[in-house]
């Protein structure tokens, strides 16, 4: 039997039937149904190597503040630069947060999201970026660091490490 957090998934992860935005967002905007209504939809995004990591909490917290995701605080030293490539300043990393997935949203608050970047062509770079932008407050919820967003090449050239390492422990 599946749990109602498998079913949205399997939502999310199906293919739109045509796409006229950031082909993940109009896939993401395409597969939410009015009958979840009320209820969180996950959007999985790029993936993760632990793609359960920080689930449940961050659909607990979802319901109660209508949008929430999972990441980390920054560990690294975060600097501004110019086009031309010289620093600015050093940014405070207590106030970053790297977003990773899942990424939970209620379903009316991510139509609306969703609608409103469609109509003013905007592409976000994650699913809570288009929330933010409606001046919505979206939680954000602690993960390991062994939780890595599947971005690039690089990602997965870490994420194929770590399985390695597991399986040797």
């Amino acid at each position: 039997m599946q749990t109602e957090q498998h079913f949205l998934i399997e939502q999310v992860l199906q293919q739109s039937e045509k796409a006229t935005l950031n082909p993940e967002t109009a896939k993401k905007l395409q597969v939410i149904k009015k009958e979840h209504n009320d209820k969180p939809v996950i959007f999985v995004g790029a993936g993760t190597c632990g793609l359960g990591a920080g689930a449940a909490e961050t659909i607990k917290a979802a319901k109660k503040y209508k949008a929430a995701l999972v990441g980390q605080p920054a560990r690294d030293t975060i600097k501004e630069i110019t086009k031309n490539r010289f620093i600015t300043k050093t940014i405070n990393r207590k106030k970053i947060f790297l977003a990773q997935t899942p990424q939970v949203i209620e379903y009316n608050l991510a139509k609306k999201a969703f609608e409103k970047a469609q109509q003013e062509k905007f592409e976000g770079t994650d699913d809570v970026s288009l929330v933010e932008r409606l001046g919505k407050k979206v939680k954000a919820i602690s993960c390991s660091y062994k939780n890595i967003k599947v971005t690039t090449k690089e990602d997965l050239k870490i994420i194929e490490t770590l399985l390695k390492n597991s399986r040797r422990n």
